[in-house]
């Protein structure tokens, strides 16, 4: 007879537990006065998120997708630009790279490190 144990995939209750009464006077801040939406409360979360990161400016922005978007246009990326990523990857990264208007290309993945892989990224960068 076996027996099984659920381990839990992703338990996001608990660590906040503690934190329930600090997070809740912020959330309620936040939509009592719209400061999701630019406004005071996000400027002290650039400032001081710039601040620990020890950088000169910080943006908020509302999704992973547009932090990607915005950084392709930081990077001057134009339409017609190759971005190289791996099809093991969500959604907003290949939405990213087509909303900056560039080219997706997919190289795959090193299967003990589930990272681009280095000599396929080199095959791949030889043969264009």
């Amino acid at each position: 007879m076996t027996s099984t144990t659920k381990v839990p995939f992703l338990d996001l209750v608990t660590p906040h537990q503690e934190l329930k009464a600090e997070l809740m006077q912020v959330v309620e801040k936040a939509l009592g006065t719209a400061g999701f939406i630019v406004g005071p409360m996000v400027e002290d979360f650039e400032r001081d998120l710039a601040k620990f990161c020890d950088a000169k400016y910080c943006v908020g922005v509302n999704s992973g997708t547009d932090a990607l978007r915005f950084a392709f246009m930081a990077a001057d990326v134009q339409p017609g630009d190759i971005i190289i990523t791996v099809p093991h990857t969500f959604i907003a990264t290949t939405e990213a790279i087509s909303q900056a208007g560039a080219r997706i290309a997919f190289v795959d993945i090193h299967e003990q490190t589930y990272t681009m892989d280095p000599a396929k990224l080199r095959e791949y960068l030889e043969q264009r």
